[in-house]
């Protein structure tokens, strides 16, 4: 049965609204601005006021006002609210907007709903993503619960204004008041409730919040809130994995003035209507007026991140440390806690040694602050820290139960985690989440006031076991989610008799979490029974040191004293809001194991050729299939695909796709990225292939059906079959491309899906069945074998590296050229610059007319195509140089699906050349351009020079690269939004590069793991300067330096070696240093073992406080 909010609720709320009861009706409520007609749910008996507000549309970077306005009659409450604006995965598929301050109301229905209890939800997201409307946070299933206990209950999910608009940072923001605005509509959003919830049968004086991550984090801060002034809105708090204190997203900490005033300069200097101002006193003005789309733009660039928190004196008027010593905080009953693995999602990697650690533990603290709370140096702090957290896997997280693999030198987990990897996850989840819940509960139970701790530790299906019971797994038991709604994988799958203990456990916590609503007690009238025949107890002080909580385990519950290695008062110092910086971002653990590492070789530059787009068995069908507008299928539409521009929806049943089906791919993404142009490019390359199939007869292109205007009367008949709260957007629709066969995916998963999967489950999702290949030629995975990362398997966009592909025994050289000859013919014949498209291995259409000699009939993919998709950054070129090079640029944006030149492996070379043989040999273009190929293929194009070096000057250098980086000025950082980026790792020859005044005798050298090559940073500044592999290359030794373009920072590469930069308007003193840095990672010139491998600098290093 589909469920609310995710498929259910539409349907049901749609027939109900068409076809409603006679012996029913509609439910009302009169607040005290008018009347609002909700919608009642059959299935659940359930009635929903959707989108209701609480504010009036707020203006930006001010604080919202309440509701002034009244009406007569009725309005509506049937439609979910759009999110806020917002910045990450968790906006994916959802409209946004500034005018989101609303909420939903789930109420039991046919009760005598006077006085009901009534708990209101904070959603999650690091304060940057999220909303009341994902299905994730269905509150129907509490609902229902509670009506089965006889404890009934109404659930209220809210919207806040995130990222800037939320949380805005700087003195402009401190002097006009409007800090911390997104906790403040969390407030005003409470005082509605408290208004008006009785209307709706309930009772404004037995109101709990709860939330989880940041919603966690935001419960505690309405309990700190005006130093924990009591304003009779809620009597009960619950907060899962980040109760305690607002986390430090900065060095510095909770009041990190110098910082975040850095991050409010470079929102203002990154909005075009604004930037000519930055410094002056009228930017937040100026930032109110500017359009929307130049501020989401700016946000989205990355170029002004980490908006926070702040310590304002109004909202916030002290330190919480300070707050819980004094008992500044609303003493109200808690129930807190946090995943036994939550260090997985916040842990930094890479850490091989103490060294290592050392640097990135120093990092996190501020040395003044930690002497003064401590009376330790910092150093020594951090030597008791690592004696008390041994380098033990056996006690290190997560856990060798859950995952028995030893990270041992060489393996692949070592590469991507570091061999440190359970020691980090240790300490960093204690400190960001068990400390924080644990000092709660000491001052809760200090001042005498009842507090509740849980340790939940069940990994949901679908979790890779080195994440262990990470963060936000808890979720979907709380929320009693049994059917995964708005999961990828659902929680509750799998095998064995795991589901249904899972399902029984999640009764087990709602059941809690109900009694707490009810009564500030989770054990309610039945705690033993409900607790395997323990009580659960109230932290106390008088159970020792440690205090006791529930620890909820797939096969039933127990009570444990809650103990940590670290003494409080080290942890009082690591975690001090003035001392502290937590730079992991929250994220929800859909999203938590998506970490991937480059190989050297993925990004190799010789920007020599460019080259076309490609899709095998060619021919185009004829004649238009079912189209999605017109079908009168109630069913709904699923999600098949998500990217920049949009979201691609199709039928759920994949068996349906006869002939050539349709898809809608509906604009609601990257504002860079256009529908509209893409429906342009589209239907350019469709009639240029039409009126030239001599040219591409080995590749496929899908047909182009027509553009939906976002208010076109078409979107009547497509919006029933999208989520709830899916607004008209321009969309495009188009001839679906195929998935690969059920034969082939069995293959794929039985090949690709070890370490633990449910591989039948894998195969019987429906969301798997829409598999498409996306051929890496350019890239190869090494290691990937048998240290499988993850038991979540994925077949939608499967990317297959060119190592698997040989090892698959995949004729990668067919590949090749038919890639060769598809970028010919975008460039040439269908004259656009083939920017950012992508090429995915699917079957081949249906169609008499299919070329019998195709070069893909006889793998073990059988017969298949390759196709050519998104073309929504492509754009015209002239036929002329211009367009030439204008071509050449995109080619090299478009890793890693080309083969690359320059790598050492004999096939890639081999690779490399049948590609830009078939490309010139095809002759599409004129003369002058196959002349132009040529010279760029054996000449490399001319050579020009760029300046680089540190950030402090004492290291300085000349790189010459050939071809050149068109419009590329070079520079250097090693920073966090560095990392962000995605750069072309160029690999000069020794004389290609020239050190002014000595810097190559100035730099220091370290050699890491490997031992084969030495890395060089600014002995004064830390700035990382390159990479020397005379040991790789000693027939021909290079250094390895990265280079490219902030604008092309989508193209999202993760490379520890960061050297050579572009930054467009960026101050480098603003920006924040990550791991590798050199300065803060290992003292100059020494490596791991002590000994002196490179000269020293001629002065003495810079002190690395």
């Amino acid at each position: 049965m589909m469920r609310f909010v995710g498929n259910m609720f539409l349907i049901d709320a749609a027939w109900a609204l068409l076809h409603p009861p006679q012996t029913t009706s509609v439910p009302l409520a009169t607040v005290r601005n008018g009347t609002y007609a909700g919608v009642y749910n059959p299935q659940y008996d359930q009635d929903y006021f959707l989108g209701v507000p609480f504010a009036q549309p707020p203006v930006r970077f001010s604080i919202a006002q309440g509701l002034n306005t009244t009406w007569d009659g009725i309005r509506t409450a049937h439609e979910h609210p759009v999110h806020c604006y917002g910045y990450g995965y968790d906006q994916d598929g959802f409209d946004q907007s500034e005018d989101c301050l609303y909420l939903n109301i789930v109420r039991p229905a046919g009760l005598d709903n006077d006085g009901l209890p009534v708990a209101a939800w904070f959603h999650g997201g690091g304060l940057e993503m999220g909303g009341a409307a994902d299905p994730r946070y269905n509150l129907s299933f509490i609902v229902e619960q509670s009506v089965a206990l006889g404890k009934p209950v109404i659930g209220v999910g809210l919207n806040y204004r995130l990222s800037a608009f939320g949380f805005l940072v700087g003195k402009e923001a401190m002097k006009e008041g409007v800090t911390n605005l997104g906790f403040r509509d969390q407030r005003l959003a409470l005082s509605w409730i408290n208004e008006n919830i009785a209307s709706f049968g309930g009772d404004p004086k037995k109101v709990t919040i709860f939330g989880e991550s940041s919603g966690a984090e935001s419960v505690a801060a309405q309990v700190f809130a005006y130093n924990g002034r009591n304003d009779g809105l809620f009597r009960g708090a619950m907060g899962q994995s980040g109760f305690g204190a607002p986390l430090g997203r900065y060095p510095g900490g909770f009041n990190a003035t110098e910082a975040t005033q850095n991050t409010y300069d470079n929102l203002v200097s990154s909005v075009p209507s604004c930037e000519k101002l930055t410094g002056s006193e009228s930017t937040l003005d100026c930032l109110r007026r500017a359009p929307i789309e130049e501020v989401d733009i700016a946000l989205r660039s990355g170029t002004a991140q980490r908006w926070a928190p702040v310590l304002d004196g109004d909202f916030f008027a002290d330190y919480t440390t300070n707050q819980l010593s004094s008992g500044q905080f609303l003493k109200i009953p808690i129930l807190i806690g946090a995943n036994t693995d939550e260090g997985t999602s916040f842990g930094f990697r890479g850490v091989d040694n103490d060294e290592d650690l050392r640097v990135g533990i120093k990092a996190m603290m501020i040395p003044n602050e930690v002497e003064e709370t401590t009376r330790k140096i910092r150093d020594a702090l951090v030597d008791e820290l690592l004696e008390l957290y041994p380098n033990d896997q056996s006690i290190g997280i997560p856990s060798l139960e859950i995952w028995p693999h030893i990270i041992q030198p060489g393996d692949g987990y070592a590469e991507d985690l570091g061999l440190q990897y359970r020691r980090v996850n240790a300490i960093s989840g204690d400190f960001i989440m068990h400390y924080q819940r644990r000092r709660a509960n000491e001052a809760w139970a200090k001042h005498g006031v009842p507090s509740y701790a849980y340790r939940f530790n069940i990994m949901p299906n679908g979790h890779r076991p080195q994440g262990g019971v990470g963060h936000f797994q808890e979720v979907a038991f709380v929320f009693h989610n049994i059917n995964g709604d708005g999961y990828d994988t659902n929680p509750f799958g799998g095998n064995g008799t795991y589901p249904a203990d899972a399902k029984a456990m999640s009764k087990t916590i709602t059941t809690a979490w109900i009694n707490f609503i009810n009564g500030l007690d989770p054990n309610g009238d039945s705690g033993p029974e409900l607790f395997n025949g323990n009580k659960w107890p109230i932290y106390e002080l008088s159970h020792g040191p440690n205090g006791k909580g529930v620890v909820f385990n797939i096969n039933g519950t127990h009570i444990e004293s809650h103990v940590f290695l670290l003494p409080m008062e080290g942890q009082n110092a690591l975690l001090n809001e003035a001392s502290v910086s937590v730079t992991s971002k929250t994220r929800t653990s859909r999203h938590l194991h998506s970490s991937s590492t480059c190989n050297l070789h993925d990004h190799i530059t010789s920007l020599s050729l460019f080259q076309d787009i490609i899709n095998t068995v060619s021919d185009m069908a004829t004649g238009v299939s079912h189209d999605l507008t017109t079908q009168s299928s109630p069913e709904k539409l699923l999600r098949i695909g998500t990217g920049c521009c949009g979201s691609v929806w199709a039928d759920a049943d994949s068996s349906k796709d006869n002939g050539t089906p349709s898809c809608i791919k509906r604009e609601d993404g990257d504002p860079h990225r256009s529908i509209t142009n893409e429906h342009f490019v589209h239907q350019l390359v469709v009639q240029s292939l039409q009126l030239n199939p001599q040219h591409a007869r080995n590749f496929r292109i899908p047909l182009c059906r027509g553009f939906l205007k976002k208010d076109d009367e078409g979107w009547s008949l497509v919006l029933p079959r999208l989520p709830p709260g899916s607004k008209p957007r321009n969309a495009l629709l188009s001839e679906k491309v195929q998935p690969l066969s059920e034969d082939v995916r069995k293959l794929l998963v039985s090949e690709f899906a070890r370490g633990g999967s449910d591989q039948d489950a894998i195969i019987n999702d429906k969301k798997n069945e829409h598999c498409l290949i996306r051929p890496y030629l350019g890239r190869r995975k090494k290691d990937w074998g048998d240290t499988n990362r993850s038991t979540f398997f994925s077949l939608r966009n499967l990317p297959l590296h060119l190592d698997r592909m040989i090892e698959l025994g995949l004729d990668v050289q067919s590949y090749a050229k038919v890639m060769a000859e598809g970028l010919a013919f975008l460039h040439w014949v269908a004259r656009i610059d083939a920017n950012d498209v992508e090429f995915v291995l699917a079957r081949s259409r249906s169609s008499s007319h299919s070329h019998p000699n195709s070069p893909f009939d006889i793998t073990i993919f059988g017969t298949h195509s390759m196709w050519i998709i998104d073309f929504d950054c492509c754009n015209p070129v002239t036929m002329d140089e211009n367009g030439a090079a204008t071509a050449a640029e995109c080619f090299w944006q478009n890793d890693p699906y080309y083969p690359r030149p320059g790598s050492t492996d004999t096939s890639d070379q081999e690779l490399w050349c049948a590609f830009k043989d078939h490309h010139l040999e095809k002759r599409l273009q004129r003369p002058m351009f196959a002349a132009y190929l040529e010279k760029l293929a054996n000449a490399g194009g001319p050579e020009v020079t760029y300046e680089a070096g540190c950030h402090c000057g004492y290291i300085g250098l000349s790189v010459a690269l050939s071809p050149p980086l068109p419009k590329h000025e070079v520079i250097n950082c090693n920073c966090s939004i560095c990392r962000r980026g995605g750069y072309l790792l160029v690999y000069p020859a020794y004389e290609k590069v020239t050190w002014h005044n000595d810097s190559d005798k100035r730099v220091s050298r370290y050699q890491f793991n490997t031992k084969a090559r030495d890395h060089m940073f600014c002995p004064k500044c830390g700035a990382s300067i390159g990479i020397d592999f005379a040991r790789v290359w000693p027939e021909a030794p290079r250094y390895g330096i990265s280079v490219g373009d902030m604008k092309h920072y989508r193209r999202t590469v993760f490379i520890d070696i960061l050297q050579v930069r572009q930054f467009n308007n960026i101050d480098l003193d603003s920006l924040q240093y990550m791991k590798l840095d050199g300065l803060h990672t290992v003292e100059p010139g020494v490596d791991l073992s002590g000994q002196e491998i490179g000269a020293k600098a001629d002065e003495a290093p810079a002190s690395s406080s």
